[in-house]
């Protein structure tokens, strides 16, 4: 087995979508609890498990046949229990029962009357070695329950102690002072669902202080968000939505290199919740300002690279939600992302076709008009999203007019121009990375 709740992550990873549709809510459960027990603690495991329930109902069976007269009220109590565990085990195969509170304290009640002596036995002091073992460990397990218990209910105090401060929060500071209360409720359960509510509140305070233009303060927020996430990560490293908040609070916080190796954690193991996580949108997002600072910087192949990196997941993410026509989040920043690719590739275009015009020996004036023919194209396919957005668009554009022209006053006829030699210029990532004009 890969340990408890296995089955909610490995399901993901191993999520077939031929077979079923992508996932909106996350499969915690089997719906058969010896499957289940399989996932997740394997074939030994799932044989402890049957032979301890087993021991209880024989032990239980044996009580009441061979009680007498005087313990006829008991008997009959096991034979109830045996009835009603022999219910819910059959219940078992269709669903999640022992995984919910209220039907464990059935079963541990059931089982508490299948294994209960008679009283004449107790009194009369002839419990066995083994009865006195027994009863030592569930001494051990009382007490062991008490201690596990006593940090569940600090940290429930601790909880509704922090909802109270956030309620009544008239500042940031009061709201600053509920979030370290609820990690304090986190820490004293050891609960990853805690530490994920404040990241989840955190990241909400923090866009709102963004909106507001308060830099810092959505700093501070993002900052408690990136320490909720992480220890929640430490309790579980499989939550969801910590694995999913994380990168975009890397990407928030400045933190490019963890924010990268973030998304691609998410992605490989939230792939197929897509739908809700939205692992690949977020990474594609955050290869578009990756991009950008590139481009900025005057780094332009790493932008370059960035952009059809960003093209790619993506792309990706409309093939794994191909079946949900309704998603319409993320074709603004395909679209984007195209526009700035095909800029891209025609600035590649004019600038090789500039240099086998005027630098290279010899010269080709028809290879070179051909090139800018095509950059041409580019540049016009670029023009809505890039033209408001970088000024150099039109300096570049001007210049390539100003270049055709002197070709067409020359009477200068364009060569013939292949698809790999274009590729062979713009690079050769093109085949699924870029627009459908590159292609």
């Amino acid at each position: 087995g890969m340990g408890p709740r296995a089955y909610s992550y490995l399901s993901l990873q191993k999520w077939d979508t031929d077979k079923m549709k992508v996932s909106d809510f996350p499969p915690n459960f089997a719906h058969n609890e010896y499957l289940q027990a399989l996932s997740d603690y394997g074939l030994v495991g799932l044989a402890i498990i049957v032979l301890l329930l087993s021991a209880h109902v024989i032990s239980g069976v044996f009580r009441a046949v061979s009680s007498n007269d005087s313990e006829r009220e008991l008997s009959l109590l096991q034979i109830g229990a045996i009835g009603g565990l022999a219910a819910i085990l059959c219940q078992c195969l269709f669903s999640f029962l022992l995984h919910t509170a209220s039907c464990m304290a059935l079963v541990a009640l059931l089982v508490g009357i299948l294994i209960s002596g008679p009283r004449s036995r107790r009194d009369s002091g002839g419990a066995s070695f083994f009865d006195r073992f027994v009863g030592g460990f569930r001494l051990l397990v009382s007490i062991t329950l008490l201690i596990v218990g006593s940090g569940l209910a600090k940290s429930s105090s601790l909880l509704r102690k922090a909802d109270e401060q956030m309620a009544s929060a008239y500042d940031n500071a009061a709201i600053f002072k509920g979030l370290d209360t609820m990690m304090d409720a986190g820490d004293a359960g050891r609960d990853p669902v805690i530490f994920e509510h404040v990241g989840r509140l955190s990241m909400g305070y923090s866009s709102k202080a963004m909106v507001e233009e308060n830099l810092d303060l959505a700093t501070k927020f993002n900052r408690v968000a990136k320490a909720a996430f992480e220890r929640s990560l430490q309790l579980n490293p499989h939550d969801a939505a910590a694995i999913s908040g994380l990168p975009r609070i890397e990407d928030a916080l400045g933190n490019w290199k963890e924010a990268e190796v973030a998304h691609r954690n998410a992605m490989e193991k939230l792939w197929a919740r897509e739908y809700r996580r939205r692992s690949y949108l977020y990474a594609g997002q955050s290869s578009y300002a990756a991009a950008i600072r590139a481009l900025n910087s005057g780094d332009r192949a790493e932008a370059l690279k960035r952009f059809r990196e960003g093209l790619r997941r993506i792309l990706k993410r409309m093939e794994i939600l191909k079946d949900i026509r309704k998603v319409q989040e993320g074709k603004a920043v395909r679209m984007d992302l195209e526009g700035w690719i095909l800029y891209m590739e025609a600035r590649l275009l004019f600038k090789e076709g500039d240099h086998v015009w005027k630098n290279a020996r010899p010269r080709n004036p028809e290879f070179a008009y051909a090139l800018m023919l095509e950059a041409q194209k580019r540049y016009q396919a670029s023009e809505a999203i890039v033209r408001e957005k970088y000024p150099n668009w039109e300096k570049q554009v001007e210049r390539l007019q100003l270049s055709l022209g002197y070709l067409q006053a020359g009477q200068v006829r364009p060569a013939k121009i292949s698809e790999e030699q274009i590729k062979a210029i713009i690079g050769g990532e093109e085949d699924l990375d870029s627009p459908a004009l590159s292609r």
